[in-house]
This record gives structure tokens, C-alpha cells and sequence, in this order.
């Protein structure tokens, strides 16, 4: 299995300090409900979020989230819309626990950056997320095994109708992670063992991915 991994010589590494566990959650489809969210917080002691709050063309949330919830448990929110690259390199500096967007990703850049990072990462347990992280050893996956959930992706394959497939995804956007969970198996976790952990990760991907360049190029270049 071919795996990219960033240079982890090029990229900034997060600060961890007992007092400071920040969250980044880029909100692009409405993944994780209020509840979720607040429970994670709790479980892992985060007093600040950093809400990356567009969300994806053409996605409409099911429903929001409520800010007003966090605030009320004494949780530090942060706003950020459409910022320049500098800013926006800043804002992720800052967090050092990040939590993956979406119920499947393609190549997922922005947990193999936050991983580079050396950020505690928490994903669903579904590709390419799981190809990266094993599970409570460099981060945590929370479980997919939801019948309707998964049940909506194999019946929107067969759905021609483009507004009835937008539907199907706004219903079952909050599905995969509403679910009861163990929260005291993610109390005990230590997240600052799992950052440096996703570090390593990327450091040793890395060599592998250099040492195997020469051979992808040819791959992708043989006629």
C-alpha cells in the first residue's frame, strides 16, 4: 500500500502543556452533534475549540451546532471563516488535538498535517483515516458500525436523482457519531502520548514514502 506522508522536517510541531488542550474541528459537514463534541471535551479536558466554520459547496446541515452549550461548560470558542494561509497555519499551531471531518476521506491532508504536527488525532474508524491511525496506539477511531449510516452510502449509489442524493447526505450527516459510547475508555487515554505518537508515524512514513518515490513515478509513468 503506497501511503504520502509531509516532511516532518518542514512543518511546526504543536506545544502541549496541561493547561492548554485546544481542539480543531473544521465543521464541513456537520459530522459530530453538540453532544458528541461536548462529551469529547469533557472526557479529554479541551477548554478551547477552534471551529473552521464553512462547510463544504452544496452541503447544508441537518442541524447546528450550539455554541452556547460549549460556552455554558466553560469551554473557550474560537470563530474562524475564510483566512489567509498564514493566519490560517497559525489557528491550526494552536490546536493540539484535532478530530477528522468526515465519515470517509480520499487521501485526508489535513490529518496527515495534523498528524505532522504531532497532534492527538480522533477519526472514525474508516478509510484512509484507519490506514493511518491504529486505534489507541498513535489515536483513536471511533466505531462505524451503524446499519443506517453505512446503508445510506450504498443506496446513494444507485439514487440518479441529484437533489434526492443531497437529501440523503444533510439526513445522515449527525448518524455516524450520535451513538452511546465509552467515554471512560476516552477518559483514559493520554492524548499528549498520542500526538507524539502520530509524530513518529509521520517521521517513519516519511522515509518509506521518499525511498519508494522512484518507483511510484515509473508506475505512473509506464505506458
Amino acid at each position: 500500500m503506497i501511503q504520502y506522508f509531509d516532511n516532518p522536517e518542514k512543518v511546526n510541531r504543536v506545544e502541549w502543556k496541561s493547561s492548554n488542550k485546544t481542539l480543531y474541528y473544521w465543521n464541513r459537514i456537520e459530522l459530530y452533534s453538540t453532544q458528541f463534541l461536548l462529551k469529547l471535551c469533557k472526557s479529554i479536558g479541551i477548554n478551547k475549540i477552534s471551529f473552521g466554520s464553512h462547510r463544504d459547496p452544496k452541503i447544508s446541515p441537518y442541524s447546528e451546532i450550539n455554541i452556547d452549550e460549549f460556552i455554558r461548560n466553560g469551554i473557550e470558542i474560537q470563530l474562524n471563516s475564510y483566512v489567509s494561509d498564514s493566519k490560517y497555519q497559525k489557528i491550526l499551531l494552536e490546536a493540539n488535538v484535532f478530530i477528522a471531518q468526515r465519515f470517509y476521506e480520499g487521501v485526508g491532508l489535513s490529518l496527515i498535517e495534523a498528524m505532522t504536527r504531532g497532534c492527538a488525532i480522533f477519526a472514525v474508524d474508516n478509510p484512509t483515516m484507519n490506514e493511518y491511525i491504529l486505534h489507541r496506539e498513535n489515536g483513536y477511531l471511533f466505531s462505524n458500525k451503524l446499519v443506517s449510516g453505512k446503508l445510506s452510502f450504498k443506496v446513494k449509489r444507485k439514487i440518479k436523482n441529484k437533489l434526492i442524493r443531497n437529501k440523503i447526505d444533510e439526513i445522515y450527516t449527525h448518524y455516524p457519531l450520535c451513538e452511546k459510547r465509552d467515554w471512560k475508555d476516552v477518559e483514559s487515554l493520554d492524548i499528549e502520548k498520542l500526538g507524539k505518537a502520530a509524530y513518529n508515524t509521520t517521521v517513519q512514513g516519511y522515509q518509506r514514502w521518499k525511498s519508494k518515490i522512484d518507483e511510484i513515478a515509473a508506475f505512473i509513468l509506464e505506458e
